[in-house]
């Protein structure tokens, strides 16, 4: 897994600055709470779930839970351009298993589009109860799936805390040329009336696309770093994990860092 570059966007710039969290590319469903990243430079790495890495079978009982978040927060993106916003659209169509070719042919004469999000919660863990659930049991540390965190040059061990989901997103056609766009409306709607019956899929006029999926899909999420003890795997919990501010200025915080480019904050996708 690795960071996708896109130019600065004042809804990524919100979950980095307010939540924490590092945008997904395609949203999915397993990265949740509990599970465990392994990180080194710009690339990350999925371990799997946190009790399946420990040393004895018992589950880690901390309660996962969930907070409703204000649609207004995260309700329209900055106009991007076309050719951005398509990059971006193929990922999160991929995270509803869909194909994004034909909506991109649909959108000939469309210069500039922005995102929405709807339906968005908060899932998270707290830091003092996974402490307490923690306290005495230890990683694995001869688990086959933890090599990446031995040796000599290791990954760092992150431990997903919150995940921001949704199961609904909308594109917004926000500049386009009138002629050619009209000419693809067709296009449009056949799209919209072939959309596999999982996904639901309205248009607003011609102005907006909604996409809405049965189950909710993880598009941003927060860590926190895990710190192993290499002889007996005895767990503590570090620093949470955030990038730089906006500007390119170094934060005068104890947060470790993943993502360095302060300039072009990344969207993380699997590699």
């Amino acid at each position: 897994m690795g960071f996708f570059r896109i130019c600065k966007n004042d809804i990524t710039d919100l979950l980095r600055e307010t939540f924490n969290a590092f945008p997904l590319r395609v949203p999915e469903t397993r990265v949740k709470p509990l599970v465990v990243m392994g990180q080194k430079g710009k690339h990350m790495d999925y371990r799997g779930e946190l009790q399946y890495l420990l040393d004895t079978d018992e589950p880690v009982a901390v309660e996962v839970r969930e907070s409703t978040m204000a649609d207004t927060a995260l309700q329209r993106s900055q106009s991007i351009s076309i050719g951005f916003g398509i990059k971006i659209l193929e990922g999160f169509l991929s995270g509803f298993g869909m194909s994004p070719s034909p909506l991109t042919a649909s959108l000939q004469g469309v210069d500039k589009i922005s995102f929405s999000f709807t339906n968005s919660k908060r899932q998270f863990i707290d830091p003092g109860q996974l402490g307490q659930a923690l306290r005495g049991r230890n990683i694995d540390i001869q688990h086959p799936a933890l090599g990446i965190f031995r040796g000599e040059d290791p990954f760092r061990m992150l431990l997903v805390s919150d995940a921001i989901v949704s199961n609904s997103f909308t594109v917004n056609l926000e500049k386009v040329r009138e002629n050619e766009f009209k000419a693809s409306l067709p296009a449009l709607q056949a799209y919209a009336s072939d959309a596999d019956a999982e996904i639901k899929l309205t248009t607003n006029g011609t102005r907006s696309i909604n996409f809405k999926g049965k189950e909710d899909l993880t598009f941003a999420f927060s860590c926190l770093l895990l710190e192993m003890d290499p002889q007996t795997g005895a767990l503590s919990i570090g620093q949470t994990v955030r990038s730089k501010g906006a500007g390119g200025a170094e934060e005068a915080t104890p947060y470790a860092t993943i993502d360095e480019d302060a300039f072009e904050p990344g969207m993380i996708e699997f590699d």
